[in-house]
């Protein structure tokens, strides 16, 4: 999964038809989320998982499997 898939869920979960109008139900600029879907970065900036966690009721750990994220290494759950 990739940002897409993020966006995609968000997206649904909000029942909006664009980033314009998702930015506005997470409290953040469009330009963001442009940037995001542009740039693909391989790791979620920790406001942009909190936005999530606040607005739209994800966990931390759901964003980053939605987005295929690595593993919080601090997390005692997800070391094996």
């Amino acid at each position: 999964m990739t940002i897409f898939h993020l966006l995609k869920e968000l997206r649904t979960n909000f029942n909006v038809s664009n980033n314009a109008k998702l930015a506005l139900k997470l409290n953040t600029h469009h330009a963001v989320l442009s940037r995001l879907q542009t740039k693909q970065p391989k790791e979620l900036s920790a406001e942009f998982l909190v936005r999530c966690h606040d607005y739209a009721g994800y966990s931390i750990q759901k964003t980053r499997d939605l987005y295929n994220a690595p593993k919080d290494p601090y997390n005692k759950e997800n070391s094996s």
